[in-house]
């Protein structure tokens, strides 16, 4: 039988555009408009929340707006770029790999949008264009072999094993099929962030457009720190009147160096949606299941029992890609009352606190916060919430809470650990607020499925037997609250402090991260293996995807690396996958890779 999310379409990268326009649901027009305008924006939410969604629709708005606003809009994924980081470069001044590799993306973008939008279709603009591109490469081809050229080259440093530039030259100017001079000129050019900064807004002029909207998706989801912070000096760079960057970000662990500053050099367009909000919060996801699941019994079946609907909608904590999630978890059969919980349960466990404790493998500058953030809310928040709710229910008060509040003052000790906690779902933020004592706090709601699977929440008399009842008794302002100098806060500092500090292998003294030998004992520090590596040794259990597929991938790829190598074919002879599943094992792989 066919699984839900086949059906659901898990991830947006697997939508043509008018699947896109058909599955869309908007929350609100400034979103569009926002990324459209002239602003550089950063684009934040948790991992499924539906960034990329929102960016593909606001590239084909523009598309359909262009010939009245002029506005071309070019929607660019890195979901590669964590091969790039795998390369060590030694004379990254003289040639940087993912700079050459993020502007030949930006290009390949921007030809194909202008093919699409037939920009190059009157002869002035058209001789323009080719002049232009004949400086940037040295040699002047037709708008298709510029296409094939860039193509070529972006394949060439994705797959590129070299430690020298010159190695990548060699291998580039094999397969490119252009002169030596040319190759060189599109180098030089590629590794110029200014001259290219110049080509745009001339294209601009010439062809006279509003603006140029680029819309990076996964520019700052791979988990390589060093990556995020040369896209964000680039991001900043490029920025112009006729050029508006829009970055796809998570909250908490996105790293953006000296040079870039969050809320300044981008105004951040927050996409999280809260159950407090309720009418708005139920009619966003049921229009979802609507969209995704019109022709499905499955759908029927929901809408008979609105109670069971509405609880799966409250344990997505307003994630969509949870709710696909939470759907194939329950297959075609609704389930009863009864059993709901514990398929809740076996979701959060499987699922949810699977994926984030193996974030310290991924995350390795996290790793201690990642150890401490799990023992923080299964072993203090959670309980601490679930005491004082039943008291409360004894008390027959009609208020509940899932809330708790960090004191300011200790927040920045705890950013790592409550950051990651929100990369990854569990927590999210609701502001401050006062917390007595003359004192403020910052204030974050715990994922509703870890609270129904561990009894915060759950269906009672008082609260008319229903978990929708739950959630309308949340009070915002009822929250548990964590002072600096609480024994267990204390603890949790600690043991954070001491998890960040760096030694050398060899002496075991303190050591810096940027000391690249140490110099205590004059050993050379090991070479920090890539990141990339890394993620390809994974096992297959740490794939995003229901446990029965898992299971059949299982018995013939070990780990992620070998799913991403394997064509489509070695895939498809797994026991009852088939073309729709082996889409799936593929994403799955790649979304693994870049975070």
């Amino acid at each position: 039988m066919k699984r839900i999310s086949e059906q659901l379409a898990i991830r947006t990268e697997s939508l043509t555009n008018d699947d896109v326009r058909k599955f869309f649901v908007g929350e609100s027009g400034a979103f569009i408009d926002s990324l459209l305008d002239g602003e550089q924006y950063l684009v934040e939410g948790s991992r499924g929340v539906g960034k990329s969604m929102l960016m593909r629709y606001a590239e084909t708005e523009a598309d359909n707006r262009f010939s009245s606003e002029r506005i071309l809009a070019s929607y660019i994924s890195f979901e590669d770029s964590l091969k790039i980081e795998r390369l060590k470069i030694t004379n990254a001044a003289e040639y940087d790999p993912f700079l050459q590799w993020t502007m030949a993306k930006i290009l390949k973008a921007l030809l194909d949008k202008i093919s699409l939008l037939k920009i190059d279709r009157e002869e002035k603009e058209r001789v323009s264009l080719l002049n232009n591109l004949g400086k940037m490469f040295g040699t002047e081809c037709e708008i298709s072999t510029y296409k094939t050229l860039l193509e070529v080259y972006i394949n060439v440093i994705e797959n590129a094993q070299y430690k020298v530039s010159d190695d990548i030259r060699k291998s580039a100017l094999q397969k490119l099929n252009v002169d030596n001079v040319a190759t060189e000129e599109m180098f030089k050019t590629l590794n110029n962030p200014v001259s290219f900064k110049k080509f745009l807004e001339k294209f601009c002029e010439d062809n006279n457009l509003c603006r140029l909207v680029f819309l990076f998706d996964e520019a700052a989801h791979t988990l390589s720190e060093r990556q995020q912070e040369d896209f964000f000096s680039f991001m900043k760079g490029l920025r112009s009147p006729k050029i508006a960057c829009k970055a796809a970000v998570y909250p908490g662990i996105s790293s953006y160096g000296r040079d870039f500053d969050y809320g300044h050099d981008a105004r951040v367009l927050r996409l999280d949606r809260k159950l407090e909000d309720k009418k708005i919060y139920f009619e966003f996801f049921k229009e979802i299941l609507e969209k995704r699941l019109y022709e499905d019994e499955i759908l029927d079946n929901l809408y008979k029992n609105q109670n069971i609907l509405e609880a799966i909608i409250i344990a997505c904590f307003g994630n969509p890609r949870h709710l696909f999630l939470l759907i194939d978890e329950i297959g075609q059969a609704v389930p009863t009352r009864r059993d709901l919980p514990k398929i809740i349960k076996n979701y959060v466990e499987q699922n949810l606190w699977r994926y984030y404790l193996g974030l310290e493998k991924r995350l390795e500058r996290f790793k201690v916060p990642v150890e401490t953030g799990y023992n923080f809310i299964t072993s203090l928040v959670v309980p601490d919430l679930r005491t004082q709710n039943n008291i409360w229910r004894k008390k027959e008060k009609l208020e509940l809470s899932i809330y708790f509040a960090i004191e300011n003052e200790i927040f920045d000790d705890l950013k790592d650990m409550i950051g990651v906690l929100i990369y990854s779902g569990i927590l999210s933020e609701r502001g401050q607020q006062s917390i007595g004592q003359n004192k403020y706090g910052k204030v974050y709601a715990v994922n509703t499925a870890v609270c129904i699977s561990e009894n915060v929440l759950r269906e009672g008399k008082l609260t008319g037997g229903t978990l929708r009842g739950e959630i309308d008794r949340l009070n915002r302002q009822r929250v548990k609250i964590y002072y600096k100098g609480t024994e267990s806060i204390t603890e949790l500092i600690s043991t954070i402090a001491k998890g960040n500090v760096l030694t050398c292998p060899n002496c075991g003294k303190e050591r810096q991260k940027e000391w690249i030998t140490c110099p205590y004992c004059a050993q050379p520090y090991p070479e920090e293996e890539s990141l990339y590596e890394k993620l390809r040794q994974h096992p297959v259990d740490y794939l995003p995807i229901s446990e029965l597929l898992k299971n059949r991938v299982k018995e013939r790829f070990d780990t992620i690396g070998h799913i991403l190598d394997a064509s489509e074919e070695e895939i498809d002879e797994i026991y009852y996958v088939g073309t729709v599943r082996v889409k799936i094992i593929k994403t799955a792989a790649t979304e693994y890779m870049v975070g």
